[in-house]
């Protein structure tokens, strides 16, 4: 009797560990096949996007872009701002807002040729659940023409050097691949990706980049490839382009058909073709 009870407590105990024994297994088993099938996943996402917004930097003093003459109505009210006004400013921002005035700077680093900035901000954001590092920009497909679409030109005049950090790509020289334009750094003015990467996805942050794009030609198009690895040692690439079109950077036409200057002693604006103030092109004169 005691051995039947011996082993029917012995057979009870193995079942019960083997039961825990088979839990133990399925469970690590579902884990690795859910492991599996989110790799797998992972793989079909795109390494990362990209929301790009071209800047308007309220501490820069730019020339403000604009493709189509202001009419009469048009220039009699922006004459008639006082920028001292806070309704008027506003009032100037909505009015350029609705012309999609594009604004260019002066490059915040010496470039192959004189040439204006445009800025674009890159937002750059990973889903994928191990990081990768981007480790080169570079620009393709650029077409360049010395045809500006311009034919008005508002201007603010120079209140001295601002310096910004963040990366300068210089279409004009080569190669066309951006330097680092973060003036207490040590590598300034050196190739970014030299000694830099931007790091995104897994528990990393999205990548802000503030990218200046210069040029000394009328009008260039372009896109960026962006080169990267992520869990092996391959250098991956793929095409970062601005919502689907290309980036466009442009300089400041030389003879357009307004030119209306900022006077910063009357805080207010100047029609060049009407009285010539300094900062106003030689032609108007």
């Amino acid at each position: 009797m005691a051995l039947v009870v011996a082993v029917t407590v012995s057979l009870s105990v193995l079942a019960l560990w083997g039961g825990d024994l088979w839990n133990w297994w399925r469970a690590d088993e579902h884990m690795r096949q859910d492991e599996a099938a989110q790799s797998r996943f992972d793989e079909t996402r795109a390494p990362f996007t990209t929301v790009v917004e071209r800047l308007a930097e309220d501490e820069y003093q730019p020339d403000l872009l604009i493709d189509h003459p202001l009419t009469s109505a048009e220039l009699r009210k922006l004459l008639a701002l006082n920028m001292r006004d806070l309704g008027d400013i506003k009032d100037f921002d909505s009015m350029m807002a609705e012309r999609k005035a594009r604004r260019v700077n002066t490059p915040s680093w010496t470039t192959a040729m004189p040439a204006t900035a445009s800025v674009y901000q890159l937002n750059i954001h990973s889903e994928k659940d191990d990081a990768l590092t981007i480790n080169g920009l570079e620009a393709m497909n650029v077409r360049c023409g010395d045809i500006s679409t311009a034919r008005t030109v508002i201007r603010f005049p120079s209140q001295g050097e601002i310096g910004a950090a963040g990366l300068l790509l210089d279409l004009d020289s080569r190669p066309k691949t951006p330097i680092n334009i973060d003036h207490d750094a040590p590598d300034a003015g050196k190739s970014y990706f030299s000694r830099h990467g931007i790091a995104i996805g897994g528990t990393q942050s999205p990548g802000l980049v503030r990218l200046e794009v210069a040029t000394g030609m009328a009008r260039c198009t372009f896109n960026l490839r962006a080169r990267y690895t992520h869990t092996d040692t391959e250098l991956h690439s793929t095409v970062i382009t601005n919502g689907g079109q290309p980036f466009v950077a442009e300089s400041t036409p030389q003879r357009p058909e307004q030119e209306i200057i900022f006077s910063i002693p009357d805080g207010s604006f100047v029609d060049c073709s009407q009285r010539w103030v300094s900062g106003c092109s030689e032609f108007w004169k």
